[in-house]
């Protein structure tokens, strides 16, 4: 964590912070472990955060030439409070990027051009594809090119399933008071669902049903959601659905003979496959989405 001071603490200073550093737009974006506001104030930063590959690789592809300087700043809480001082104090060079999450239906999304958010749920949705799940398994397992197909059909089954067995899950939640019946875990492991190594495979249908016992008592239906909207990648959240690829990689791993391989660097090597290949396998409306948003917030931000 870098703790450098920034100029952070009066109007003007953040506004002449770009200049400061020479780049084109100072940029918040969530990552790392948690700051203290005291240590906001001082310009603390997370400069670690795997975050920083994903929104890197993004910038780079959409406004190529420019330049900007990432400050990873811990929780979405941290980086709301961010993006309402931007707001209301109209920061200039600067603009803060937030995962979506539910917002959409809790009346939560912040309108205005220099406050970004995801595409989907979290950053992490954009990269839960077979082809990059697939190229994961073969940079860590050093498999055969001609296994690569196997990998790639196998992943998108086993997407499928999770999907067609946890949509009910979702589907309630986005129609529940606020989104907030707890019916659908956000949590890696799915509330249980994506479970450990076994011989049936990695979805858990019973801790499905179990979860949806437990909470269905404080679900009050507030809105109507498509059934179809729930089948979309999309709206599941990120650290799930990126959970579901650890724990196939990780399988898929141990059937090659790698006894041991960390969370962090499935993710690690998936981010670095999605950055090598420049973003090239998100689909058209993510690509067009991503597009017009970071352009929009350099255009906004330079007043």
């Amino acid at each position: 964590m870098s703790n450098r001071p920034l100029f952070s603490r009066t109007r003007s200073g953040q506004n002449n912070y770009a200049i400061f550093a020479r780049v084109s737009l100072v940029i918040y974006c969530e990552g790392g472990k948690g700051i203290e506001p005291s240590n906001l104030a001082s310009g603390a930063s997370n400069d670690n955060a795997e975050d920083l590959v994903f929104w890197e690789t993004m910038f780079h592809k959409f406004v190529p030439g420019r330049t900007f300087h990432f400050k990873p700043i811990g929780d979405c809480q941290n980086v709301s409070a961010k993006a309402e001082e931007i707001i209301n104090q109209n920061l200039r060079n600067t603009i803060a990027i937030l995962d979506r999450d539910w917002n959409d239906y809790r009346n939560g999304l912040k309108q205005d051009d220099r406050i970004i958010y995801t595409f989907g749920y979290a950053w992490e949705n954009d990269l839960v594809k077979p082809l990059l799940v697939a190229k994961t398994v073969r940079a860590i397992c050093q498999c055969s090119a001609n296994e690569y197909p196997n990998h790639y059909q196998e992943f998108s089954k086993t997407l499928n399933e999770f999907t067609r067995l946890s949509w009910v899950l979702l589907h309630l939640q986005l129609q529940s008071d606020g989104c907030n019946c707890g019916i659908c875990p956000t949590d890696q492991n799915f509330g249980g669902a994506i479970s450990k190594f076994d011989d049936t495979g990695i979805i858990d249908r019973k801790s499905m049903i179990n979860r949806l016992k437990r909470n269905k008592h404080k679900y009050v239906k507030r809105r109507h959601i498509p059934s179809q909207l729930a089948l979309s990648t999309r709206l599941y959240p990120g650290h799930s659905l990126m959970g579901l690829v650890i724990k196939y990689v990780s399988r898929k791993a141990k059937s090659y003979g790698r006894k041991s391989i960390s969370n962090d660097e499935i993710i690690s090597q998936i981010l670095s496959i999605f950055s090598e290949r420049e973003a090239k396998d998100l689909s058209r409306e993510e690509r067009k989405y991503y597009e017009d948003r970071i352009v929009r917030a350099f255009t906004a931000s330079a007043f």
